[in-house]
């Protein structure tokens, strides 16, 4: 009696595998909805900014990354020539008191905020920075990728269009 209780259960536990699929890669893909964006501060802003009405851009770096600080420049570029249209923001897992100092002496176009306890990086499965994801207005992500591989005519077609 026993093994057959074993084995009612043992087959209820491989139904229940089998209906929820394992995921492939990060939350967030292209096509699925946006994870939650957990903001702990809007550094270089004098007020927390209402995001969920027009696409946005957000790009996970840091300050001790070399090709983070050298993306700038680019993602700087792109937020200007799209103000208005969509949102741009820089999201650190570093604290206030590291980013301060970098943004005495470093423009950013978007707005630089932090990540609250690294909430927004793990729901995300950011594993390697920087990392840019677009999402539309209606919360669904559109892009993933590093910053050298988006270019204006992406962020132009998809606002055009909704489709990079």
């Amino acid at each position: 009696m026993k093994g057959l209780i074993f084995c009612a259960m043992l087959g209820l536990a491989t139904l229940t595998m089998q209906a929820q699929p394992m995921r492939q890669g990060p939350a967030g893909q292209p096509g699925e909805a946006a994870p939650l964006i957990k903001i702990k501060e809007w550094l270089n802003t004098d007020k927390a900014v209402k995001l969920q009405e027009k696409p946005m851009l957000i790009d996970f770096w840091a300050t001790w990354c070399g090709p983070c600080r050298a993306a700038i420049p680019h993602m700087n570029e792109l937020a200007k020539e799209f103000k208005g249209k969509m949102d741009f923001l820089s999201l650190t897992a570093e604290d206030r008191a590291k980013v301060d100092p970098f943004l005495k002496t470093t423009t950013f176009e978007s707005y630089v905020v932090t990540d609250f306890n690294r909430e927004t990086s793990a729901a995300w499965g950011i594993s390697g920075i920087p990392h840019i994801v677009i999402i539309d207005a209606k919360g669904i992500v559109i892009w993933r990728g590093h910053p050298s591989n988006l270019n204006r005519e992406m962020i132009d077609n998809f606002l055009k269009t909704g489709k990079i």
